[in-house]
């Protein structure tokens, strides 16, 4: 008995296809993904639109020409901060992994499978350049959650950096530049910063320490009932009292003990988080200045903002002023 991959009948048709497209219509990846997008072809995890990455993937995995691949995703362990950290990086032209041949059938010829692969000799694609965008991997678009990415947008030989929604079918967001969602974004954090500020202000040390000793009294009181229970039990099994008895009095203590400690959870929930709003306005001066700093590259600002912020969406329709809302870990 031995294990092996089964192809799925209507995923197989679609794979065939892309090869196919590829190779007698000489079709590229983007056009492919927008054709699916158009006959409403879902993709693997069911989004409706197909991107040209998933494309490329598609027809360069040699699984469907009835191989499989080893060491593709080799583990590799990196000191980071004095820790041991293990990853697993994509094969790439330094690196090849190894493949062997597979129990399943496959889907296209190794002929037509090579023959795709022509389209990716002059792939375009430049890595290693430096980070441009210090809001990469944070900014998406409001309305289907997509990355919103930097465009170095040339107009008279002047380079005009742009932030774009990728390139969709369904999903058409005007882009805005560069310069104005970086002011926005800073006046976003500013207004947070504000807003902390405020909350700090109206914070009092005499309410922290006025809920504080209100939560003491009422603890003081809930051992004190859970004593009485505990005394109701003892007499009860001592004939003492009635079993009617036992469970009025028994009742009475219980529904105490719940009020008490519904008040002190609304007590606990009323003191202000101080401690949360100090650090949260050390992180918001220090990206304001980070921002401000031209000296500093986009990458180090980019680590910085994805420590305390969990993502901005990016929103704007017609030709109406974007907006941003920034979501705060």
């Amino acid at each position: 008995y031995y294990r092996t991959l089964t192809p799925n009948p209507d995923e197989a048709l679609v794979v065939k296809n892309i090869f196919e497209w590829t190779v007698d219509k000489q079709m590229t990846p983007g056009e492919i993904a927008r054709k699916l997008t158009v006959l409403k072809v879902p993709t693997y995890l069911g989004d409706p639109e197909w991107s040209i990455a998933t494309i490329k993937t598609i027809l360069q995995n040699p699984t469907y020409k009835g191989k499989v691949r080893w060491n593709d995703r080799m583990c590799v362990k990196s000191m980071v901060d004095g820790k041991v950290v293990k990853s697993r990086p994509r094969s790439n032209h330094t690196r090849h992994y190894m493949e062997y041949e597979g129990k399943h059938p496959a889907i296209v010829s190794e002929e037509i499978w090579a023959e795709a692969q022509k389209n990716f000799k002059h792939d375009k694609t430049k890595n290693g350049h430096a980070l441009q965008n210090p809001l990469a991997g944070l900014i998406i678009c409001a309305n289907c959650q997509k990355a919103m990415v930097y465009n170095g947008y040339k107009h008279k030989n002047n380079v005009i950096p742009r932030i774009i929604h990728r390139q969709s079918q369904l999903c058409k967001v005007k882009s805005a530049a560069m310069s104005d969602v970086l002011d926005a974004f800073v006046h976003g954090l500013k207004l947070y910063l504000e807003d902390f500020e405020a909350k700090i202000d109206n914070t009092s040390i005499t309410s922290e320490d006025d809920i504080e000793e209100q939560i003491k009294v009422l603890e003081k009181e809930k051992k004190s009932i859970e004593k009485k229970l505990a005394k109701i039990f003892d007499d009860y099994e001592e004939g003492v009292y009635t079993s009617n008895e036992f469970v009025q009095r028994k009742s009475i203590h219980n529904d105490r003990l719940d009020a008490i400690n519904a008040e002190i959870h609304e007590l606990e929930s009323a003191i202000p988080e101080k401690t949360e709003y100090e650090e949260k306005i050390m992180y918001l001066q220090d990206a304001l200045a980070l921002l401000k700093d031209t000296s500093i590259d986009a990458k180090p600002k980019n680590d910085f903002l994805k420590q305390f912020i969990d993502r901005i969406e990016y929103s704007r329709e017609n030709n109406e002023e974007f907006i941003l809302d920034i979501y705060l870990k």
